[in-house]
């Protein structure tokens, strides 16, 4: 199954003109009680269980789908706030129409966002690491650095990618579907905060030299907590959000579990074993040239 766009009109405006004439819901649209499809009926109070609305019809709770409005910037860190501390008004974004395009949009932007920062600092350490570091010939360590970079972009790619694939369970109807897709590539937010890691250890290449290798060793383990932190906060969401989409706590974890083992592979197979082929066949081949 691929999710899809909504056609023509987008799902915010439909609510919002719903709400303005006082006419018939023209989306999918779950009560956050008892989940049941408002389509169709007036958009002011459930039949089911009587609870108002309205609420849902309001403002969208992903400031993300008003970047033209809030301007792209103030947008995507609005974004970024919600889904990471804020995740309740988040997760109930499922009872609404989400659209799959912007959520792929976020995803590429937090991508920038995580990637970006770990080059630099790969950068650096090149031009200002350690002296074992500056000993290898400069034909040998260039490409290794490409190699690495090329490595963390195809990693960050497949992680992003790879909790959707928990999300569209068959026993969900296919809009439901859709929207939890694209509700796990916000998820992602997480990463818009990897820019500390590399800060940190800026700090630690800084102090090398000034301070005692204890000092610099405990900085750079700080930058690798960082690191492991937001996969965990990145994790926790996509618990919560699992927990609140299918229904059941025990799910969340179950799927949260699954796309961390997931991920620990992806890692070691792009991070760590594609970097060591590609180096062997590189040398391989110099040494043959």
């Amino acid at each position: 199954m691929t999710p899809t766009d909504p056609p023509s009109t987008s799902p915010d405006d439909a609510l919002q003109n719903s709400r303005a004439d006082n006419s018939a819901v023209s989306s999918d649209l779950y009560c956050p009680d008892c989940g049941y499809n408002l389509r169709g009926l007036p958009a002011v109070r459930c039949p089911e269980c009587g609870l108002s609305v309205e609420a849902l019809i309001a403002e969208p709770g992903i400031p993300w789908v008003r970047r033209h409005e809030l301007g792209w910037f103030r947008a995507y860190w609005k974004t970024v706030w919600t889904v990471t501390f804020r995740h309740k008004r988040f997760a109930r974004e499922i009872l609404r129409p989400v659209s799959y395009a912007d959520a792929q949009r976020f995803r590429w932007v937090t991508i920038v966002h995580a990637y970006v920062p770990l080059l630099a600092s790969l950068g650096l350490g090149y031009f200002f690491g350690p002296e074992e570091v500056a000993e290898f010939p400069d034909t040998v360590k260039p490409w290794k650095i490409w190699i690495v970079a090329a490595a963390l972009l195809l990693f960050f790619i497949a992680a992003t990618g790879v909790p959707s694939y928990f999300f569209h369970p068959r026993r969900l109807p296919v809009e439901l579907q859709n929207r939890a897709v694209a509700m796990s590539y916000y998820t992602s937010a997480a990463l818009a905060w990897m820019f500390v890691s590399p800060l940190v250890s800026g700090i630690g290449l800084a102090l090398e030299g000034a301070v005692g290798e204890t000092v610099v060793l405990a900085v750079h383990l700080v930058a690798a907590s960082v690191v492991l932190m937001l996969f965990g906060v990145w994790l926790s969401d996509l618990r919560r959000l699992a927990g609140r989409i299918l229904r059941a706590r025990l799910n969340g974890w179950l799927v949260s579990a699954s796309i961390g083992l997931l991920w620990l592979a992806v890692g070691v197979f792009i991070v760590v074993g594609l970097p060591a082929a590609v180096s062997f066949v590189v040398v391989v081949v110099r040494s043959l040239t």
